[in-house]
């Protein structure tokens, strides 16, 4: 097995990807690859996402006693075309299959905070459910049943083809856990996009008991405070200081 003495690094202003050999990752046996990662049209080429994908392949050529390669970074202050290849996905083989549901998968870094608030967030959907996987990272997915209406959204919003003001930047930004006020927005986003009869779907009756409202801490996008918000479903009330998540001044 020869390793690469030099890998290249590509980012754009809003993310990052490792390129590697296709057939040194299946020769090194790498499995653990998201959907955020991408492969190039030529199949000669793996885009690995920088966060969770990245630092897969830099463990298992550790555990393997593989010494690491050197990285050349390359910038573009523009889009990436990276972002244009196909995502990566295990069923490379055109069997004909329903499109891979893994395509439309968001794998997400950040500490403990973070995932409390979108682990809390995804138990009062009904779209999302969460997975954990290596490397602190975990995956929101689209619930099974809400496949055939989600899916084509979100994939939409990755490739930047929705054209909802800041739309892409909110799922550029659902990265960083932060701000929880940036999930909302994303929450509020994907709602708006989604065909009437699941923008409010019903929950079964046992699952409204106890507190009505989930309440947090975030800064008001509009006014810049530390302020309280409350959020039950996908439906946000106000903060303290009168504003939306989002940034619009509520009607008294």
């Amino acid at each position: 097995m020869r390793s690469p003495k030099v890998l290249h690094y590509f980012n754009d202003p809003g993310h990052g990807w490792l390129r590697v050999a296709v057939k040194f990752i299946e020769e090194i046996g790498l499995k653990d690859i998201s959907s955020c990662s991408y492969i190039s049209s030529s199949g000669e080429w793996v885009y690995l996402e920088e966060d969770c994908d990245a630092d897969n392949f830099f463990i298992q050529l550790e555990k393997l006693g593989i010494p690491r390669p050197a990285v050349k970074s390359h910038h573009t202050n523009r889009r990436s075309r990276i972002r244009s290849y196909d995502c990566w996905s295990p069923q490379q083989e055109g069997d004909g299959e329903k499109e891979s549901m893994k395509k439309h998968v968001f794998t997400i870094k950040g500490g403990s905070l973070g995932r409390r608030l979108v682990a809390d967030l995804v138990d009062r959907s009904a779209w999302f459910e969460l997975t954990p996987v290596p490397n602190d990272c975990f995956e929101l997915t689209v619930k099974s049943e809400h496949e055939d209406f989600v899916r084509k959204a979100l994939w939409s919003m990755l490739n930047g083809k929705n054209k909802t003001p800041g739309l892409l930047a909110m799922v550029k930004k659902l990265k960083d856990m932060a701000d929880p006020a940036t999930i909302l927005w994303f929450i509020k986003a994907l709602q708006e996009t989604l065909p009437a009869e699941i923008k409010h779907p019903q929950m079964p009756e046992a699952e409204y008991q106890g507190e009505p409202y989930h309440n947090f801490s975030a800064v008001c996008p509009s006014c810049k405070r530390m302020s309280l918000f409350s959020i039950w479903q996908t439906e946000p009330k106000p903060c303290r200081c009168g504003h939306s998540p989002w940034g619009r001044k509520e009607a008294a």
